[in-house]
């Protein structure tokens, strides 16, 4: 690449980002969206997405890891894992405990403007009435979205992505994007049931009625109790975080 490409690729680059932070100030949808024909920040590969849909032998947590996915886990009739990677997949349970590995493609880049992406999809289904016990999820890229699942412990992590989750909480649950919005809405108890701490370097605060000014720099909201239902951590570099709270 000569100094002259470069150049116009730094320019795109920083143009770009500047363009997304304004529309994301002016409260414009940023949401992310891995797949499918998109303009902004891609990553692409030459490889082919595959499919799998596979049943599972019963668990009580979860270990995934995943360089560039969309992961939801939600309750139906029996253990099952489904989705789309491109490339090979690393399925297995042992000990009670579920490993998922979605490792990244050795060849890809990046790039501005319309272009096809290919990311994973993958979808973890547990019973109806099962208590995951502990759940890791690291992503690098993607959203992480948890739909009516209880969680005993919880450890999600996207670098570029939104967490969303509707859940009964009772242990410790850490939330956290690096770049990304975090939406939880707890299922069993209110606001004075649970400790909290909320923080976001640049973004908005919104813990029950409890909320930071809009735009806010190195926001924080917390609470800490004796003997709480659960605690929660959410965190994000550059986001908004909303965590509400609704009474079995």
């Amino acid at each position: 690449m000569n100094k002259k490409t470069l150049l116009i690729s730094l320019s795109a680059i920083i143009i770009g980002g500047i363009f997304a932070s304004i529309a994301w100030g002016l409260g414009a949808d940023t949401s992310l969206r891995w797949g499918g024909w998109h303009q902004g920040f891609v990553v692409f590969s030459d490889t082919e997405l595959v499919e799998f849909s596979n049943p599972l032998a019963d668990f009580s947590e979860i270990v995934l890891e995943a360089a560039h996915a969309n992961i939801t886990l939600q309750k139906g009739d029996a253990y099952h894992i489904e989705g789309s990677h491109p490339g090979a997949v690393d399925i297995d349970v042992r000990n009670g405990v579920l490993f998922v590995d979605l490792p990244g493609q050795s060849s890809f880049s990046f790039g501005i403007g319309f272009s096809r992406s290919l990311s994973s999809q993958v979808t973890i289904t547990v019973p109806y009435g099962t208590v995951v016990a502990a759940a890791d999820f690291s992503i690098e890229l993607g959203n992480i979205e948890v739909d009516q699942v209880a969680l005993e412990r919880a450890d999600l992590e996207t670098g570029l992505g939104n967490i969303t989750v509707t859940s009964r909480l009772t242990g410790t649950a850490q939330f956290t994007s690096r770049l990304g919005n975090i939406a939880l809405t707890v299922k069993n108890g209110d606001i004075d049931d649970f400790s909290y701490h909320a923080i976001t370097n640049i973004g908005s605060i919104a813990v029950g009625a409890i909320h930071s000014s809009t735009g806010s720099v190195n926001a924080v909201i917390s609470q800490t109790l004796p003997n709480p239902l659960g605690t929660i951590h959410a965190e994000t570099n550059l986001g908004n975080i909303t965590i509400t709270f609704q009474e079995a």
